[in-house]
């Protein structure tokens, strides 16, 4: 059985119902952490607030007995780009070797109330902990200090995947998607991989009319319906002529992905609930349909219940319970959507001892939906 442990920073934790770090097995996963002072409140001063949510990730990854080498991945959310930099100044000051850096993805999104920063971590604090494998590609890697992909025992991040060659991208957003496709399979085969190892894969697009070409390349890329990655896609500002990005973990060697749908919830698009790698369980993105009709209840409370339960049946349908799901991400339209959310949560996950890590965040929602989620579980081998 899978070793189930919550850890928190006095201070820092959430005021919302959820547990600032979850372990599941030999990974750690963290919700939304800010840089908090002890008493929990914000600097004024962005570059505190950066220095301390890093400290707060290595804190938390040495109280589930690893070290800042434990940490495969990390997620940084910025509330204004224009602080990348300092964010490039701390990575630098905590991992000084380009050779041995945790894999990042950083974007400019909603943030709490003055909260500068949010950040998400994955950490593996097992027999792998600190044995990462670097994996750079000329002309595709970053100038900022982020490894393009970062192995750590059977797992594989990736940073963010640009549509680029020699440090150019082109104009035309099916060029871009099939340039990052092409970046993906390359670095996937530095590690000893194919596109086969992908369990996950978030995908980035500036506008609605980029998602037929993505959608188009899942397909030729992936052509067996119950044969391919989960995969959330999210519509998001992007600059210049950028039109597309993504990011993925593989699970390297080992089985063949696993597929898991529930008529009714699953998509429409080449895209499948959910997919087990190894003993872990990814989600696409799940949404509060009832299955009977494919429509989502009038009731944002009654959809977002709806959600919850949906993920927990999923888990079910590949052996799990609800204590093996890691962490779960939802999106909402608005945020006065919150406290809906937290009383669903309540009632989803009663034991505070075994609740999941969580993110919540204001997004864009396509089709007036309000809400959605995705989710990561580690189930037992």
């Amino acid at each position: 059985m899978v070793a189930i442990k919550t850890y928190t920073i006095p201070g820092v934790a959430s005021t919302a119902p959820v547990p600032l770090a979850v372990r599941r097995g030999d990974l750690l996963f963290t919700s939304g952490v800010m840089g908090k002072e002890s008493d929990g409140s914000l600097s004024a001063d962005p570059g505190r607030q950066i220095e301390l949510v890093f400290q707060h990730l290595i804190t938390l990854a040495t109280m589930a007995g690893g070290d800042k080498d434990s940490i495969a991945h990390i997620t940084v959310v910025l509330n204004d780009s224009v602080y990348r930099d300092q964010v490039n100044e701390v990575t630098i000051k905590h991992w000084p070797d380009a050779d041995n850096r945790p894999a990042r993805h950083s974007e400019q999104g909603s943030t709490p109330p003055d909260a500068i920063v949010e950040c998400y971590m994955i950490a593996d604090v097992g027999p792998n902990s600190g044995k990462r494998t670097i994996y750079e590609i000329e002309g595709v890697s970053h100038t900022a200090p982020i490894p393009l992909g970062m192995r750590m025992g059977d797992l594989l991040f990736s940073a963010t995947i640009q549509p680029r060659e020699t440090g150019n991208s082109p104009e035309d957003p099916e060029e871009q998607i099939a340039l990052a496709f092409k970046n993906t399979q390359d670095l996937l085969a530095l590690a000893g991989g194919t596109m086969d190892d992908i369990a996950h894969m978030n995908t980035f697009i500036k506008d609605a009319d980029v998602r037929k070409a993505l959608n188009s390349k899942i397909r030729e890329t992936f052509p067996e319906d119950d044969d391919r990655p989960a995969r959330h896609t999210y519509q998001v500002p992007m600059a210049g002529k950028t039109a597309f990005n993504l990011e993925f973990i593989a699970t390297l060697g080992g089985d063949n992905r696993t597929i898991y749908e529930i008529p009714g919830v699953s998509h429409n698009a080449p895209i499948p609930l959910a997919v087990m790698k190894g003993n872990m369980l990814f989600s696409s993105t799940v949404m509060g349909r009832e299955r009977d009709t494919r429509m989502v209840p009038e009731d944002p409370q009654e959809r977002i219940a709806l959600a919850f339960q949906n993920i927990k049946d999923i888990v079910a349908l590949a052996g799990g319970k609800p204590e093996n799901i890691a962490r779960i991400k939802v999106g909402i339209a608005e945020s006065a959507l919150r406290e809906q959310v937290n009383v669903a949560w309540l009632k989803a996950f009663p034991n505070e001892a075994t609740r999941p890590a969580r993110g919540i965040s204001e997004a864009f929602i396509p089709d007036d939906a309000l809400f959605e989620c995705d989710f990561v579980a580690v189930l037992d081998k």
